[in-house]
């Protein structure tokens, strides 16, 4: 109980069940010989909460976090048309002065993968992100496409081109919302990243009412050829402020919210199962509910996905509870933070983020009230 929690302590304490260690994963990997010349990542949604990687023998990459996804170029260290050995190592032993409370949820320090581990096989020239602002007075979503090149220079004659659509959960054919186009500029950096204005005609805008959502789809061209493609799902909604009430897409919107301590009694912990999240969020609107706040918890994929579909606005948490824990684990908040807005973006679903629970203004050593960085 959180009576007992004291400065040294936390709910993990009072869990018998809880496994404090490093664990090793460990897969038997299969990379085709087709891939040799593109450029293979090792891509992991989540893990709790420390990870080192090793892929045949040789180290890639560490990572320290506790909700956002990481990727490590896997390249050199990949033997092609051989098996690979895949090794994972993920630590939830307490680091000092880096740790928050809890991981997955503020109960218990949970260890292990939070979701999907996968190789992706990438062209030298690749789509990194795609991020689809609602622009809605424009009637256009402002599509912001990060490309990055294993090259030392770009290649001339490149065209990126952004397709919207309407998106339709039984998968057809929609008709064309809107397209744009734009060729790709010269650079000397490795990375670069365009806008691209695609006007929506017609424009449907979401809302928990009427949940529509699009889909871009971004692709990178050579000489009007494919090089690589990405799609994103996203929503035409907006969120503004006018005084103290918020507005979503200029209109006073009542929320009806309830709490969810991510306190799944079977397993303790969410489940990966998008089914399951869209059977509850049903439920929840079913019976008035709008709002969900999630206590000190960043959501699953599959979570935003379905709160996207059956239009639950949602307030996710970083992993961050009480003032007491800031001094010795903002470094690590700091450093995750853009991480998990990058992450999630995308999902129109996220009414509000909150940097944690109860973290209080006036308790706080930084506080500064005329700082707004």
């Amino acid at each position: 109980p959180s009576s007992v929690v004291v400065a040294d302590l936390t709910p993990a304490e009072y869990l018998r069940h809880n496994l404090t260690a490093r664990c090793l994963y460990v897969r038997e990997v299969g990379v085709p010989a087709a891939w040799e010349g593109r450029r293979v990542f090792l891509c992991v949604r989540r893990v709790y909460r420390y990870a080192d990687v090793t892929v045949s023998g040789k180290r890639v990459g560490d990572y320290e976090g506790f909700s956002s996804p990481f990727e490590f170029d896997v390249t050199e260290a990949i033997r092609f048309g051989q098996t690979n050995r895949l090794v994972i190592g993920v630590d939830n032993r307490a680091r000092k002065d880096r740790d928050t409370v809890g991981m997955a949820n503020y109960f218990g320090n949970w260890g292990g993968f939070g979701g999907a581990v996968y190789l992706e096989a990438r062209p030298a020239d690749w789509i990194q992100d795609v991020f689809a602002m609602p622009r809605i007075a424009a009637s256009q979503a402002q599509v912001h496409v990060t490309l990055k090149t294993a090259r030392s220079d770009w290649p001339k004659g490149m065209t990126v081109t952004a397709e919207v659509v309407p998106w339709d959960s039984a998968g057809q054919p929609t008709a064309s919302a809107g397209k744009a186009q734009q060729p790709l500029p010269a650079a000397d950096a490795r990375d670069q990243t365009l806008e691209l204005p695609v006007t929506l005609d017609p424009l449907r805008l979401w809302s928990p009412d009427d949940p529509f959502l699009y889909v871009a789809t971004v692709r990178l061209l050579q000489k009007g050829q494919a090089v690589d493609e990405r799609q994103v799902r996203f929503g035409m909604r907006e969120i503004t402020a006018d005084g103290r009430k918020l507005l979503l897409n200029g209109k006073p919107l009542f929320l009806a919210g309830y709490g969810d301590d991510t306190t799944y009694p079977i397993t303790g912990m969410m489940p990966w199962d998008k089914p399951t999240y869209l059977k509850n969020l049903r439920l929840m609107r079913s019976l008035g509910f709008n709002f969900v706040r999630h206590h000190s918890c960043t959501p699953h994929d599959e979570y935003f996905e379905a709160a996207d579909e059956v239009g639950m606005l949602v307030q996710p948490e970083a992993s961050m509870a009480y003032v007491k824990f800031w001094p010795k684990t903002h470094g690590l908040f700091a450093k995750e933070w853009p991480h998990l807005v990058r992450a999630f973006r995308n999902h129109p679903s996220i009414w509000a983020w909150c940097m944690g629970n109860e973290l209080f203004l006036n308790e706080l050593p930084e506080r500064d009230t005329n700082s707004h960085s």
